[in-house]
């Protein structure tokens, strides 16, 4: 026997983002002139388990406010260069590089927005980066730690925390800040599709970059327009020699280098991913009479993938073999005629030296992570995208907006759906040749990362929270009038146009700036 309690909230929970839509309709915002960019256009699901929506995400009244938090913190008339308090920028760097870019990123972007805010920040970071950690101002404590779970604060850190108006804890939680007497001011903005994690969530004072609509977008970066000349200034000259067979004219040796060479460049992390890009390029460059250099941060999994190809025999367009590891150089001669595969190892690299060798290597690009896939966003390459299982959410959202936007073309999903990591090998490989063989893919792609950016760029986005987290923490009457209106709007008292005009008025009457 059916349970007809049990059917209606299956059926409730499979019109859930329809209803959602609906009490947030685009043309609304289009009438307001809202940006696109701060609206919470509906094109991603939200998670489910066994049909049901998974718990804290199955309350209306709290997805649909959170859904409008961008668009709320957009409509006060911030003057951001009149605006003076102190704010902290914290980052918890556990491993990688890659929350250090981020706050790094934030930094540039808040001395922009804010010229007038006292900018500080705290970065906790492993004592195996100290060479990749600099200080970005005399306001900035960095605290080297080893393998512990809960770093302890330095006298300063704690002095830095307490003068300020609000922390910003980016992209990763750090448990004593979300207690007393920080948790008041605290604003976490967790990473890409944090939105579904359990410190994160909907209910959670906390937000998420990402392309949801529960969050506040992607951390875009006006990138460096770097050439093959800008080779010449990568400071590891060994390296830079081995590349260009000289230790001279460089110059010289670079346009050669440019006529003779395909350089790709991979930052990957699981076995799997590893043997399909190096299958996927010796693919692509199958054709070419190129030589392939292939520049990579780890090559352990690259030898192991190329040492099944050798065994399997399927290695017959290469001549020779060389892998560059520590200034030593290992070669291996398979034939007489043919072209020449390098590995060349690069190591740990700084982020310039990182988008330098994203920027010239041809597509695709090998990425991991949420940084590196926006980097390649903004620069418009094809990817091969190792998805870390933290990420996951991240590139559903991503399928989700490609399958609902009616915009987009939906032959790029097969495309995405190969970075699953529950994708199977083979399949994926396939997958991608067919892709990179298909000349309308590369402009569909095109066409997917315009939409992106313009749809999702969330540099506002972000600068808006911290300005409305600012005024949160200083203005009681603030904080207790939007919620009043907010209220009436998720109880059906007002309509979405008549909120955004009240909260208009309201700001005008709270004198915010």
């Amino acid at each position: 026997m059916i349970n007809d309690g049990h059917f209606k909230k299956l059926l409730e929970h499979a019109n859930f983002e329809e209803k959602l839509a609906a009490a947030l309709p685009n043309n609304d915002f289009e009438k307001l002139n809202i940006d696109q960019t701060q609206r919470p256009l509906i094109y991603q699901r939200l998670p489910r388990q066994n049909l049901s929506l998974k718990p804290g995400f199955d309350h209306f009244e709290t997805i649909l406010s959170k859904a409008l938090l961008k668009t709320v913190c957009s409509l006060y008339p911030y003057k951001f260069e009149k605006l003076k308090t102190k704010v902290c920028l914290f980052t918890y760097v556990m491993e990688g590089l890659g929350d250090l870019a981020i706050q790094k990123r934030l930094f540039h972007l808040f001395k922009k927005k804010f010229p007038n805010i006292e900018l500080s920040l705290i970065t906790l970071i492993r004592t195996k980066y100290h060479d990749y950690v600099r200080k970005l101002s005399p306001s900035h404590e960095i605290i080297f730690y080893e393998n512990t779970p809960s770093p302890n604060l330095s006298q300063k850190a704690l002095v830095l925390l307490e003068q300020a108006t609000v922390i910003c804890m980016v992209p990763t939680y750090f448990e004593p800040l979300d207690k007393e007497p920080y948790k008041n001011k605290l604003l976490g903005i967790g990473e890409y599709g944090f939105y579904h994690s359990k410190i994160f969530h909907p209910a959670s004072p906390f937000t998420s970059f990402g392309v949801h609509f529960l969050e506040l977008g992607l951390l875009l970066e006006k990138l460096p327009l770097f050439t093959h000349k800008d080779l010449l200034d990568f400071r590891d000259k060994t390296t830079l020699t081995y590349l260009l067979k000289t230790n001279s004219c460089f110059t010289e040796a670079l346009e050669l280098y440019q006529k003779d060479h395909n350089l790709y460049f991979a930052y990957l992390q699981s076995k799997k991913m590893h043997e399909i890009y190096l299958k996927l390029i010796l693919n692509i460059e199958e054709e070419s009479q190129k030589n392939i250099d292939l520049v990579t941060t780890d090559l352990s999994e690259f030898i192991q993938a190329l040492q099944r190809l050798l065994d399997q025999k399927k290695l017959n367009s290469i001549q020779t073999i060389e892998i560059f590891f520590d200034g030593k150089r290992s070669r291996k001669k398979l034939r007489n005629s043919g072209k020449h595969l390098r590995l060349i190892h690069l190591g740990r690299l700084s982020e310039k030296d990182f988008l330098l060798f994203l920027s010239l290597s041809k597509e695709p690009i090998g990425i991991r992570g949420n940084l590196s896939l926006t980097d390649a966003i903004y620069l418009r390459k094809a990817f091969i995208y190792d998805c870390p299982l933290h990420c996951r959410s991240f590139l559903y959202s991503l399928i989700d907006f490609i399958e609902l936007n009616p915009e987009i073309s939906n032959t790029l999903l097969p495309y995405f759906h190969a970075f699953d990591p529950k994708a199977v090998e083979n399949g994926s490989l396939e997958i991608l040749k067919n892709a990179f063989k298909d000349p309308l893919f590369f402009m569909e792609l095109q066409m997917l990362y315009d939409s992106l950016i313009n749809t999702y760029d969330g540099r506002n986005n972000i600068c808006n929270v911290v300005a409305h987290k600012i005024f949160s923490v200083t203005n009681n009457s603030f904080r207790s009038n939007e919620k009043a209106l907010l209220n009436q709007f998720k109880n059906r008292k007002l309509t979405l146009e008549e909120l955004i005009e009240q909260l208009k008025i309201s700001a005008k009457n709270l004198q915010i700036f």
